[in-house]
């Protein structure tokens, strides 16, 4: 996959303005990636070697994304490896931390729900932002948005996504598991 995305970002030139669009989000892939190298990591899936590996190659096409793509968020006062680093940070002390650390009811709700979250911030967002600027101040604006955002983003959650995973599990469940035959050589 990071091969994929640094081959992606490469030729983000290549085949018109449509293509360009999706190598502009597929730049943000290795931001989800090293996401999933830490959790890899964490719960022992991967020696520290294969993920310092691929950390360093992750980092790389990310940096190799904003130099070609995002070019705006490349110096240190806008940039997104700053806030990225932050983040990281936070994330991996969270992680060392977890045994200790009681997480509210509303931040498990919120991670529960993050992926509605992401799919409906950025339209719902825009949108309510829209509407409401115009009739009241900035800041009261965007706490009403930031409001509108998770409760669709709830609803969402509720009605679409966790039916979706009930569902899921019980495909599972009933369908035959496959015992893989095993690889070897013939005995001919």
């Amino acid at each position: 996959l990071i091969a994929a995305t640094w081959f992606i970002i490469w030729q983000a030139r290549s085949f018109g303005a449509s293509f360009f669009l999706v190598a502009a989000s597929v730049a943000y892939l290795p931001f989800l990636i090293q996401g999933q190298l830490i959790y890899f990591r964490w719960s022992r899936r991967m020696s520290t070697a294969q993920y310092a590996g691929l950390a360093i190659a992750t980092y790389a096409v990310t940096v190799y994304g904003i130099r070609t793509i995002h070019t705006t968020f490349l110096p240190a006062d806008n940039s997104y490896m700053v806030s990225f680093m932050y983040a990281f940070l936070v994330f991996v002390i969270g992680l060392l931390l977890e045994a200790i650390i009681r997480v509210p009811r509303f931040m498990q709700l919120t991670a529960d729900m993050s992926y509605s979250l992401y799919l409906f911030h950025g339209f719902v967002g825009f949108f309510v932002l829209d509407l409401l600027t115009p009739q009241l101040n900035l800041t009261l604006a965007i706490a009403l948005t930031f409001a509108v955002i998770l409760g669709v983003a709830f609803l969402s959650y509720r009605w679409v996504e966790r039916p979706s995973q009930a569902l899921a599990r019980w495909i599972i469940k009933r369908t035959p598991q496959r015992t893989p035959k095993p690889v070897g050589r013939s005995d001919e």
